[in-house]
């Protein structure tokens, strides 16, 4: 039997499905694989059912959740995570209908202490964090988590001083979102942890951007150029996929 740690290192260089069977081996091949097959997580949130005779209606979102939240240390091994809308949500869902999401996610937060990379998908119509307030403030607490080492956000629409508060993890991608300017100061958008408008700690360095417009509605996310100032090390920017122009290019920045 090899020891222990080659056989950590062994898994890590072993395909999902591989892992996964190894899992089934034994019980120490169960713990051991673990961590590797949890180490990327995608969770495509989805409404409460609209079946009010259903006697058992818990969707498969939910299912997820309560194994992660019930497992003592499952959440712990997750490194990459993806958020995003599933793709048969409905239509006429409401604001009450996405407050178990809410309530889910917020109770899986502290459990991610290995969290390093976060994506965050919505879609061109709409923003699907947007459809409860709860939801919303819990997902930019997932955003603006101090430990991340790289963000990527969808079609999310952000408030100008959000924007600017992602300068505190080192790679950010940007993909067509839509900067709103800033209501009076609330705590729904900013944790009690940045109460102020000034960024606590600016550690971006590798920025990728891809507007959503070909116009001047594209104006505020420079900002966060400006921001991030010399920390920043490699730009990349790209025009709207929906004009039919071509990349603009990419741009290594350097220190004077």
């Amino acid at each position: 039997m090899f020891p222990v740690e080659v056989l950590e290192r062994i898994l890590q260089d072993v395909d999902w499905t591989g892992v996964k069977n190894c899992s089934l081996v034994s019980r120490i091949f169960h713990d051991l694989a673990r961590p590797a097959l949890f180490q990327k997580v995608a969770l495509s949130l989805e409404p409460d059912p609209n079946v009010s005779d259903a006697l058992d209606c818990e969707t498969s979102c939910a299912q997820f959740f309560r194994f992660l939240l019930e497992d003592a240390n499952i959440a712990s091994f997750i490194r990459k995570l993806s958020l995003d809308e599933k793709l048969s949500s409905r239509a006429d869902d409401t604001a009450t209908d996405w407050q178990s999401n809410a309530d889910n996610l917020i109770l899986l937060l502290p459990k991610l202490t290995r969290l390093k990379h976060l994506s965050v998908q919505s879609s061109f119509l709409s923003d699907w964090t947007m459809k409860n307030v709860g939801l919303r403030a819990t997902v930019m607490q997932f955003c603006l988590l101090p430990r991340l080492q790289s963000l990527q956000l969808s079609f999310i629409q952000l408030q100008r001083r959000t924007l600017l508060l992602l300068t505190s993890t080192p790679n950010l991608s940007l993909f067509c979102i839509d900067i709103t300017s800033d209501p009076p100061i609330t705590s729904a958008e900013i944790p009690p942890s940045s109460s102020s408008l000034s960024v606590p700690s600016i550690r971006l360095q590798d920025l990728t951007i891809t507007t959503r417009y070909s116009d001047h509605r594209n104006s505020p996310i420079w900002s966060i150029m400006k921001t991030a100032g010399s920390n920043l090390t490699s730009l990349r920017m790209y025009s709207s996929p929906f004009d039919g122009m071509s990349p603009r290019g990419e741009h290594k920045m350097g220190h004077s």
